[in-house]
C-alpha cells in the first residue's frame, strides 16, 4: 500500500479517466494482456492499493511480487 499523503485526490482527473466513486473509495479495473489478467485499484483515503488478477483462476496473481 502506497500513501500518498502529500498528494490529493483531484476528482475531476479520476472519473473521466474511468474511475467509479462508492462513497470516500474510487476505484478502478481494466483487462490487459490479451484479457489474460485484471488490473484492480483503489483509492481510499489517499491511500492507493493495487492488485492483479489472474482471470482465469479468479485469483489475484502474485508472482509478480517474488523477488
Amino acid at each position: 500500500m502506497i500513501n500518498f499523503e502529500r498528494y490529493k485526490v483531484i476528482e475531476e482527473a479520476l472519473i473521466p479517466y474511468g474511475f467509479t466513486k462508492k462513497g470516500d473509495i474510487y476505484y478502478y479495473s481494466v483487462n490487459i494482456l490479451n484479457d489474460t489478467f485484471r488490473v484492480e485499484i483503489t483509492i481510499e483515503n489517499n491511500k492507493l492499493t493495487g492488485k492483479i488478477i489472474e482471470r482465469a483462476f479468479n485469483e489475484e496473481y502474485i508472482n509478480y511480487k517474488i523477488q
